[in-house]
């Protein structure tokens, strides 16, 4: 019998997580459809950042759901945090330092003009 009720309790913590994962996934497609819908052109983000957004959230993700038996516990919270602050720290030196190397690409190479993320040499 206890079997059974722990079966039972089992069953339904997976429908719950799933209808959760669910429930996540829809908002971000919901929030990504939005957002290209109203969101005027020159506002989007290059899709190298948002990769870099999407690699860093996988990576967190796995590192979060693998150890999962030390949720509990303080350190690895504090751990996490440390780590997500510097890479954030290191995203946001990148991306105020793009600039500066998009300005030595256009002196490095003067008939080149620098849009976003790559160079495009005029044909003379």
């Amino acid at each position: 019998m206890t079997h059974a009720i722990n079966h039972k309790r089992a069953t339904r913590e997976l429908v719950r997580d799933l209808a959760i994962y669910v429930a996540i996934g829809v908002t971000l497609v919901v929030g990504i459809g939005v957002s290209v819908v109203y969101v005027p052109e020159k506002y989007w983000i290059s899709g190298r950042w948002v990769g870099l957004v999407f690699a860093t959230l996988i990576i967190f993700g796995y590192v979060l759901a693998s150890c999962k038996r030390f949720w509990r516990r303080s350190l690895l919270w504090l751990s996490v945090a440390a780590v997500l602050l510097g890479a954030l720290h290191l995203l946001d030196r990148s991306i105020k330092s793009l600039g500066d190397i998009q300005a030595a690409l256009v002196r490095l190479f003067p008939g080149s003009r620098v849009y976003g993320d790559c160079v495009h040499t005029r044909v003379v």
